[in-house]
């Protein structure tokens, strides 16, 4: 017999502790996220709020396909999707937020986002509340691939309810389309 063959009952008990635990986590996530709650309202004081993009409920309806689009080309996101926006002109828009997307304490944070770029993406402004935040973005690239997490500026939240809105308002003259991605949103306070 090799050390292999031996399986003690504190290994096999802590492994079972630790599926439990997982089970348990992934039952509070799906509880989570089909009562419209976003998981980052759990995060501790002082750590950043953390949405997944395509978690975020739509509130207004968008002017073009609004979907959650599955790790592709190459490309793995947070939790294994983004919010594809496949928009097709200059104007369209969608937003999204809600209950999906509140603050338990309000202040100032530090605004910064994982996107996606690619040969058919276009130049998106991003607005919070109804205000916009930064320059527009220009998410043209050859070849599709997500950004680091990208500066966006400082924004002034409320406690409670907030929303997100994405407007297309140009293209790379090589862009193919005007689509958007958005990753993961994260909020430093």
């Amino acid at each position: 017999m090799t050390p292999r063959d031996v399986q003690t009952p504190v290994r096999d008990g802590a492994r079972t502790g630790l599926a439990l635990l997982l089970a348990l986590f992934a039952a509070a996530l799906v509880l989570a996220l089909a009562a419209g709650e976003s998981p980052a309202q759990t995060a501790p004081s002082g750590q950043a709020l953390v949405y997944e993009a395509e978690s975020l409920q739509e509130t207004k309806a968008a002017t073009a396909s609004l979907r959650a689009q599955g790790n592709c080309c190459g490309i793995f996101w947070s939790n294994d999707a983004q919010l594809l926006f496949r928009s097709t002109e200059v104007g369209d828009t969608f937003t999204v937020g809600g209950r999906s997307f509140t603050v338990q304490s309000g202040g100032a944070y530090d605004f910064s986002a994982v996107l996606t770029r690619g040969p058919d993406y276009g130049t998106y402004q991003l607005a919070i509340d109804g205000r916009e935040i930064g320059a527009p973005f220009d998410a043209y690239n050859p070849t599709v691939q997500k950004t680091e997490p990208l500066d966006l500026g400082k924004v002034r939240l409320q406690k409670g309810s907030h929303t997100l809105t994405l407007t297309v308002v140009g293209k790379n003259p090589s862009a193919t389309n005007y689509y958007a991605g958005l990753d993961v949103l994260y909020f430093e306070p």
